[in-house]
């Protein structure tokens, strides 16, 4: 769904700009709290119009450079997603679900999310795009007896670049979704891709357009294509919005979505001792 395009978004532009110690403080980290809130409306090959409704909740720390030494510059992100799911129509939750058609209404927790991702490029040769390397594990904490998982844990991994061209942000990656497998249900698992660009129109607000391919997990279905153009907007040095939506380009697709992200970030620092601060 377009959610999952837009947290990448969220990811990939958070290593571009991944904060620097200061001269007075070591440098801890950034812990980031954030959540997000997503409407979408589609038929998805079902005839009948499905409305969801998500919102999660979002816990991350980016660290600071890694490295043993100042020949790569690197870093790595843990983030926690506790998400919430409102079904309304006879498809299933964004992950899956293994539910039979119906239109009862349906909403509850969804399937937790734990990612950890890694960015790295050479120091000396700043010209390169970042490598990321991430892994992500769903946990089958949603119901699938109503549609809103499919009560199996699935595995994703997924390697990206992204690199900044003055104010011109890239990014693409790609990846594969290893299913679960449920009781009477055969899911395959998935090929994802997505790549785009954004703009920075000033110091505190930029546009951006991305092109999400997700495979489906059933071979009898469409695949998924959608076009999202997004925004950011930094409020404060801490807080940052992003709004978007997502046009459907296949059946597979959501006919639209529109959301919204909010993160709040806070860098963790500790004061140097005094003969560390020459």
């Amino acid at each position: 769904m377009a959610r999952t395009a837009a947290v990448w978004i969220a990811v990939a532009l958070g290593a571009l700009s991944a904060a620097e110690a200061t001269a007075e403080a070591a440098d801890l980290g950034r812990l980031t709290f954030g959540a997000n809130f997503d409407y979408s409306s589609g038929d998805y090959e079902d005839g009948d119009d499905t409305e969801i409704l998500y919102g999660s909740i979002l816990l991350a720390y980016l660290t600071p450079e890694i490295a043993a030494t100042g020949a790569v510059d690197d870093w790595v992100e843990v983030r926690g997603v506790v998400p919430w799911v409102q079904l309304d129509g006879p498809a299933t939750a964004p992950r899956g679900g293994v539910r039979a058609p119906t239109d009862e209404r349906e909403d509850g927790l969804g399937d937790v999310l734990l990612r950890a991702s890694y960015w790295g490029r050479p120091a000396a040769w700043r010209f390169l795009p970042y490598l990321e390397v991430s892994a992500e594990v769903k946990f089958p904490t949603a119901d699938e007896t109503r549609g809103l998982g499919t009560g199996e844990a699935d595995v994703t991994v997924e390697g990206g670049l992204s690199h900044r061209v003055g104010p011109v942000a890239l990014f693409a990656n790609g990846g594969r979704r290893f299913m679960g497998d449920p009781n009477g249900v055969n899911l395959r698992d998935r090929w994802l891709a997505s790549g785009g660009a954004s703009l920075d129109l000033g110091a505190d607000f930029s546009l951006g357009g991305l092109y999400v391919f997700r495979q489906s997990a059933f071979r009898a279905n469409e695949d998924a294509h959608e076009l999202v153009p997004f925004a950011w907007w930094s409020v404060s040095d801490a807080l940052r919005l992003g709004p978007y939506g997502s046009f459907g380009l296949s059946r597979g697709s959501p006919d639209y979505a529109v959301g919204l992200q909010l993160r709040f970030d806070i860098d963790v620092r500790a004061p140097l001792a005094p003969d560390l601060r020459d």
